[in-house]
C-alpha cells in the first residue's frame, strides 16, 4: 500500500493498541468544528491549540462546538475513506471520540465500544496446536529462520483493530511465549472472526517491520486467514 502511517500510531496498540507494541499515546483535547458519520466512524474535525485537523475513531454522538478528547494512535497522511468517498490530507485515527459527558449530545446515548476490544484470559491457559503449526513462542525463537516462511498458529482471538491501513489487525495468544512476546498480530483483508474465537491462523511471517514512528512490530504476520 502506497499510504504510510507517517505518525505515532496507537496507541497498540494496530496496530497501540491497534495493534501490539507501541510508543506512550498522547492525549488530546479539541473542540469540534465539524462532524460526520460514515461506515462506522465519526470523523470531526478539531482545533487544538489554534491548530485544526481531522481525527476518525469508533462511531459515536459528539456534536459541533463539543470539547472532545482521545488518545493519540495513528496518523495517515493521504487517507481515502471508501464510504465516504473523501480523500483527507491526513487523519488522526483514535479508538474512541469521547465528549463532555454532560453536554446534551451524551445525555442519552452511551459511549460505544472501543474499536480494538481484548479478553482479559485466554478460554485455556494453553492451546494445543495442531500438526505443522507452531506456537507464538516458535514464532518469536524462529523467527529469522521463518522470516518470509508460511506460518500457522493455533490460538484465540484477544484483540481486533479493523480499517487500519486497509486491514484488519488480529492479535492471537495461545498461551506460550512471556509478557511482551505472548502474542502476533495477524494482518487480514477478512473480517470474519470475533474477540474470544478460537482459530487456526495462517500467513506469511515479516520480521522487523516497521510502519513508522516507532512502531515496529518484531513478528508479524502477514495476508492471514483464520479457520475454526
Amino acid at each position: 500500500m502506497k499510504n504510510r502511517t507517517v505518525a505515532v500510531f496507537i496507541s497498540a496498540a494496530l496496530l497501540m493498541a491497534m495493534v501490539g507494541v507501541c510508543s506512550a499515546a498522547a492525549q488530546h483535547s479539541g473542540k469540534v468544528i465539524e462532524t460526520m458519520n460514515s461506515g462506522g466512524y465519526t470523523y470531526a474535525k478539531v482545533e487544538e491549540n489554534g491548530d485544526t485537523y481531522w481525527v476518525a475513531g469508533q462511531q459515536s454522538n459528539i456534536a459541533v462546538g463539543e470539547e472532545v478528547h482521545f488518545t493519540e494512535q495513528m496518523w495517515m497522511q493521504n487517507f481515502h475513506s471508501k464510504s465516504l468517498d473523501r480523500t483527507f490530507d491526513k487523519v488522526l485515527f483514535v479508538t474512541t471520540i469521547e465528549g463532555d459527558a454532560s453536554s446534551p449530545a451524551h445525555a442519552a446515548t452511551p459511549h460505544p465500544a472501543p474499536v480494538a476490544t481484548e479478553v482479559a484470559a485466554l478460554k485455556s491457559a494453553s492451546i494445543s496446536k495442531p500438526e505443522g503449526a507452531y506456537t507464538i513462542a516458535d514464532l518469536y525463537a524462529q523467527k529469522e529462520a521463518l522470516n518470509g516462511k508460511t506460518v500457522q498458529v493455533r490460538g484465540e482471538v484477544v484483540k481486533i483493530s479493523r480499517n487500519i491501513l486497509d486491514r484488519t489487525w488480529v492479535h492471537i495468544k495461545d498461551g506460550s511465549g512471556t509478557k511482551g512476546s505472548d502474542k502476533v498480530v495477524f494482518r487480514s483483508t477478512s473480517d470474519t472472526v470475533v474477540v474470544g474465537d478460537v482459530v487456526t491462523a495462517e500467513g506469511r511471517l515479516e520480521v522487523d517491520k516497521d510502519f513508522g514512528m516507532g512502531y515496529l512490530y518484531p513478528v508479524i504476520v502477514e495476508d492471514a486467514t483464520f479457520t475454526k
